[in-house]
């Protein structure tokens, strides 16, 4: 389990843990806290063009975010969920077409929109279960209001509540667009080298994936006084980690590997690229390296990984 230790207040650090516990049940075993100002003033100060890579338009100041990834462990969690909830095995392609599209993008937003379904009323408080409104104008779960019934305490007159956006790796669309790898440089948790766009954590080196940056606002910074949320104004970020997580010569490597994956003309070569831009990197490789199955459907999006990542499965729990 990967929990960023950014200082934070109390709210803040229980909405982190109960993130981060939560999610790990599923595979998503990277819930890594920062400020979204940290990534916003990195785009600004770095001078990258917005419509390229917007900020977080709704952040405050007051708002926290977080950074969810996995290591190999999500694998074998999602096969089962293919397996034992959609029912996908070698001759049978499952409940309503689920390998027609990206099923592990279909496995992501369900599970994190579940995570925080099911813990909408703990998140940013310690009062009774509530329901949760969530945006369904475009069919998808990008942001809106957790709301709790309140103790008491109104905020001018409604009900305690915490906006949220979820930013999903997986959307490329100009307005959605956001780095999660320079999320990981500003945050502290991995060094990224900036020539290849690859990130390096310190224990699992290259061997992680990001899914998704979650923002939530919580509700007294919506529509009172800054005054009172003193105590939510964020830290300075952290010192980005040092280069040296990569030898010179195995950078070098990368990024030749990365050349030659763009030079490449046979596009059904160029994963091998890709793959071998990771594997020349030697931190995390012996013990963090994703299976055969999970890194060329990582790289090539073929559902035929999946099913012989399901036959593997199926072989393992028939034992």
């Amino acid at each position: 389990l990967v929990v960023g230790n950014m200082p934070s207040p109390n709210r803040f650090k229980t909405a982190h843990r109960i993130l981060s516990t939560e999610l790990e049940r599923y595979g998503f075993d990277i819930c890594h806290q920062f400020h979204p100002s940290w990534y916003n003033d990195s785009i600004k100060n770095d001078d990258l063009p917005a419509e390229i890579l917007p900020p977080f338009p709704n952040a405050s100041p007051h708002s926290t975010a977080f950074l969810v990834g996995n290591t190999k462990n999500l694998w074998p969690v999602f096969l089962n969920w293919l397996y034992r909830e959609k029912h996908v095995s070698k001759v049978d392609s499952g409940d309503d077409g689920i390998l027609h599209n990206d099923p592990l993008d279909a496995y992501t937003k369900e599970v994190i929109g579940k995570v925080i379904d099911d813990n909408s009323w703990r998140l940013l408080s310690s009062s009774s279960p509530s329901s949760m409104a969530e945006d369904t104008s475009s069919g998808k779960r990008n942001g809106g209001l957790l709301h709790k019934s309140s103790r008491g305490m109104k905020c001018n007159g409604t009900d305690e509540s915490i906006q949220y956006d979820i930013y999903w790796a997986a959307d490329t669309s100009k307005e959605r667009l956001v780095s999660m790898q320079r999320i990981s440089q500003v945050s502290g948790l991995c060094y990224l080298d900036e020539a290849t766009n690859m990130a390096c954590h310190p224990t699992y080196g290259p061997w992680i994936s990001f899914r998704a940056a979650i923002v939530l606002t919580p509700w007294c910074c919506t529509s009172i006084e800054e005054s009172e949320c003193d105590d939510l104004v964020s830290p300075p970020p952290p010192e980005r980690l040092a280069p040296g997580l990569l030898s010179k010569e195995e950078a070098a490597a990368a990024r030749e590997y990365l050349q030659q994956a763009f030079d490449e003309g046979r596009p059904d070569e160029v994963h091998k690229y890709l793959i071998a831009s990771r594997d020349c990197i030697t931190l995390g490789k012996e013990k963090y390296r994703f299976t055969e199955s999970q890194i060329l459907y990582h790289y090539t999006q073929n559902v035929r990984y999946i099913l012989e990542g399901i036959e593997d499965f199926e072989y393992t729990s028939s034992k």
